[in-house]
């Protein structure tokens, strides 16, 4: 009985399938010294133990139990102050914004001249991840410290040393371009 239509009493024929196997290998994209992505093996997954490991937060019993005992474990995950103090006044507040960000940044790299970007190998993410460094410095200033030492010494935060030495490299106008 061959057809083109198959319904609920006529049922296409059934192909074996490999079962695969119960762990998988995990990778994920680092970005080494130079700016350069690489991809590393950074484990493997059971996926069987991660899919039971959530069993118990799933079940509507546990979850019943739980809410109607008033877990104060989970009032305090919910409450919890993961972040520390952190200034977030700048921080995109979408992801649109944070994508316009990198596009900006892009767009200011390629306004570089040729021969600047050059010595970056033509790679934004390869300026991005030496920024502020002395050989970011050397290219971007010609200057081999990152701040002379009155500025130095007025800034007392490390963490302000590499945007004093960023405020350097950026021109009047806000461009890296001369």
């Amino acid at each position: 009985m061959d057809t083109s239509f198959f319904s609920e009493t006529c049922l296409p024929p059934v192909l074996p399938c490999p079962s695969g196997s119960a762990e998988q290998d995990t990778y994920t994209i680092k970005l080494n010294t130079s700016g350069v992505k690489e991809l590393v093996k950074s484990g493997t997954t059971n996926t069987y133990e991660k899919i039971q490991s959530h069993l118990k937060d799933c079940l509507i019993y546990e979850i019943i139990e739980r809410a109607m005992a008033g877990s104060e474990q989970d009032i305090d995950k919910l409450t919890a102050k993961q972040w520390g103090e952190v200034d977030f006044t700048n921080a995109p507040k979408s992801l649109a914004e944070a994508q316009q960000r990198l596009i900006d940044g892009e767009a200011q790299f390629l306004e570089l001249p040729l021969e600047v970007r050059s010595q970056f190998g033509h790679d934004y993410n390869r300026f991005v991840m030496t920024a502020g460094t002395e050989p970011w410095l050397k290219i971007m200033t010609g200057q081999e410290s990152p701040v002379d030492q009155k500025a130095e010494a007025k800034i007392k935060d490390p963490s302000l040393v590499r945007q004093a030495s960023l405020d350097e490299a950026i021109t009047k106008g806000g461009s890296l371009v001369e």
